[in-house]
């Protein structure tokens, strides 16, 4: 399998694309039709200009009056009504309102927005200064500078930076992702996110990319592609991330002048992901101040979460020797008891057990790990648990996810849900995400599959390659839980080695 081609099954969505025609095909429509099908879709077209440029410059746009976008959207609609929508190059005030007419009725749809790029000087578009009300807009630093009426070098100072992209949000943006290539830091590109919910910071480092054409357009499109594929917005920004930093990567001259991104499938490598940084874990980063990692832990093997000290106890008889201790709701003078007697058990053992969210209390008694869901993050003393030199795991359920899980550099990620869990009512994983996650993680870090694991479904895992899995229900429900143990442990045992 060419795994650089591998694409989602069934019926292609549709992405309408809008925007100018490059007729170099470096950037515009061109570009953005090529990376819709690489990923997966088919694209659709309506063009606002054709402009007069090659690979070394940008001379004009002229716009195209006839026929006219409202009429060009019903057309396209009554035969491939898109399932998410880019705009790009907005030539004038008529445009811009048959576009804005257009996205109004249809504001269910996923829209992406991407302003000209700074790099079209005699350009002078309406796409600078008008937002789309509702699309995800996404301007690079000269374009956001532009539209603030700032001194791009005033977007230097993150606090502005992140003022100016919720300036934009409040002006009616579903969501804001500045984009931070023109950034002045040598080693790393920070880009922005930030929507009504949820903000964040995407970090990679710095590339030497000499072919980078159309990397705003290929950045929108790819993002509207993963939109209408149905991922999260959080994951199709991370994933589009991917996407076009591995095009940088591989970019390759198109006659005389720089060549563009690459269209390259779907990312399939770790080092094009980005991490995920929170407002906190950023500006410490940003002041210079390294974050310590966490120390690393054994392959956790049979991994089994128990709700008791008599569990614990029994599972440690039996010879799990990688276990977690998860009771919610404990008050604090019991709490601290439990969790006691719990460090103890397990250091007698000379077992890995790690403790479920009270991480004050793990901290403070000492304790071998803890394991933490992602609500947990935000407000946790991370860096004092790495310093004490405890152990981290942290549950992931999507790209997103585990990119802002590895910026907290843990012991281990656990992946899931594999499948239908009686225990916790999470989404199980298409079969081909779990695989492609697990087969990028897995040589940076163990990986611990879960969620409705057991003697039945285990065999459905062993050929990915997975060595670790977290059971709750497949030994504390079993008959005989000791005998759940050896035959899940043997299985483990007889899984295939990792790529």
């Amino acid at each position: 399998m060419n795994h650089h081609r591998q694409t989602r099954t069934g019926p292609r969505p549709v992405v309408c694309a809008i925007g100018g025609i490059d007729p170099s095909g470096h950037a515009g429509l061109l570009a953005d039709l090529r990376t819709l099908a690489d990923l997966g879709c088919h694209g659709s077209a309506i063009p606002t200009s054709i402009t007069l440029q090659n690979g070394h410059s940008c001379h004009s746009a002229e716009p195209l009056a006839q026929p006219g976008i409202s009429e060009l959207w019903r057309t396209l609609a009554a035969d491939t009504p898109a399932r998410a929508v880019k705009v790009g190059l907005i030539c004038n005030s008529a445009q811009f309102e048959a576009i804005s007419a257009c996205q109004r009725a249809n504001a269910h749809l996923p829209w992406v927005q991407d302003p000209v790029s700074s790099a079209s000087q005699n350009l002078r578009v309406l796409a600078r200064t008008r937002l789309l009300p509702g699309a995800v807009f996404t301007p690079n630093l000269p374009e956001l500078a532009a539209w603030a009426g700032l001194d791009e070098q005033a977007l230097a100072c993150p606090k502005t930076l992140t003022a100016s992209a919720n300036k934009a949000l409040a002006a009616g943006a579903q969501a804001v992702w500045v984009k931070g290539g023109h950034g002045a830091q040598a080693n790393w590109v920070d880009s922005y996110f930030c929507s009504s919910n949820q903000q964040f910071w995407l970090r990679s480092p710095r590339l030497n990319a000499p072919h980078s054409r159309g990397t705003g357009c290929v950045l929108a499109s790819s993002l509207a592609a993963f939109l209408a594929h149905g991922k999260a917005l959080a994951d199709a920004v991370v994933l589009a991330h991917a996407y076009v930093y591995r095009g940088l990567r591989l970019g390759q001259p198109v006659g005389t002048a720089p060549g563009p991104v690459a269209q390259t499938g779907e990312p399939q490598a770790l080092e094009d992901f980005p991490l995920c940084l929170t407002q906190a874990q950023y500006e410490t980063l940003h002041a210079g101040v390294g974050t310590p990692p966490f120390a690393p832990c054994p392959e956790p093997g049979l991994y089994v979460l128990v709700d008791s000290l008599p569990w614990l106890r029994r599972l440690l008889k039996s010879g799990v020797r990688t276990l977690q201790l998860r009771i919610k709701n404990l008050q604090a003078s019991e709490r601290l008891q439990v969790i006691k007697q719990a460090i103890a058990l397990g250091r007698a053992h000379k077992a890995q057990v790690y403790i479920n969210d009270y991480w004050e209390d793990a901290l403070a008694l000492g304790a071998y790990g803890v394991h933490l869901g992602q609500e947990d993050l935000a407000d946790t003393d991370l860096p004092a648990l790495a310093r004490a030199g405890l152990r981290l795991g942290i549950s992931c359920h999507s790209e997103y996810e585990w990119c802002r899980a590895l910026a907290c550099q843990p012991s281990y990620l656990a992946l899931g849900a594999a499948f239908t869990s009686h225990t916790k009512a999470v989404p199980v994983l298409e079969p081909r995400d779990l695989q492609h996650w697990h087969r990028l993680l897995r040589p940076r870090l163990p990986v611990v599959v879960i969620g409705g694991i057991n003697a039945h479904t285990l065999p459905r895992l062993l050929p990915m390659g997975v060595q670790s899995v977290a059971v709750i229900n497949a030994v504390t429900r079993a008959e005989n839980p000791e005998a759940a143990v050896r035959g899940l442990q043997s299985a483990l045992a007889m899984a295939p080695p990792p790529e």
